[in-house]
């Protein structure tokens, strides 16, 4: 699975990125910068969030669409920090493609519960504190991809079949 790499990623880029700086230089950084956490503490949330949340969407998605997901989060998100010229690959790394991940989940099951291992909350009142969050302590770029991820989400849902009413047989005023 995807997510089984994805999690060996941000280790090994984590790891790598103190030691080799050229990784998180362009044009390196235009692909490790999907894989880049600024802080050990950062690396522990999004394996724990891949661990409990992102390997159960990657199975109900599938592998395909999980990784288009994924990378599409990732390059609007990086777009987004080009657009305000914050063009460091640390101040945004993985949190676009994960903030996108999300958004797939509010906008497939919003009333899922998430984080059952820890706290039990519905995906909606998840990405809700997450978006508030974003907007105390940060710049609010990264909820571009949370909206790039629920329109995914929505145009990957099932369409529910309504069965249509019987046509009534000859002209109307005959019954």
């Amino acid at each position: 699975m995807f997510s089984e790499f994805l999690a060996g990623a941000y280790v090994l880029v984590f790891l790598f990125a103190k030691a080799f700086p050229a990784l998180v230089q362009p044009p390196m950084s235009y692909l490790t910068s999907f894989f880049l956490v600024r802080d050990p503490l950062t690396l522990v949330l999004y394996l724990f969030t891949i661990v409990f949340f992102v390997r159960r969407l990657e199975q109900k998605i599938g592998t395909q669409k999980f990784i288009i997901a994924y990378a599409l989060a990732g390059i609007v998100g990086n777009l987004g920090l080009f657009h305000i010229g914050a063009i460091s690959a640390e101040t945004m790394g993985a949190e676009a493609a994960i903030m996108g991940i999300l958004g797939i989940v509010v906008a497939l099951h919003p009333y899922e519960i998430v984080f059952e291992e820890l706290v039990p909350v519905p995906a909606i009142a998840a990405a809700a504190f997450l978006i508030i969050v974003k907007f105390m302590l940060e710049n609010s770029v990264d909820i571009i991809p949370l909206l790039v991820g629920m329109m995914l989400g929505y145009l990957w849902k099932p369409r529910i079949e309504h069965p249509r009413p019987p046509k009534p047989q000859g002209p109307a005023w005959r019954r």
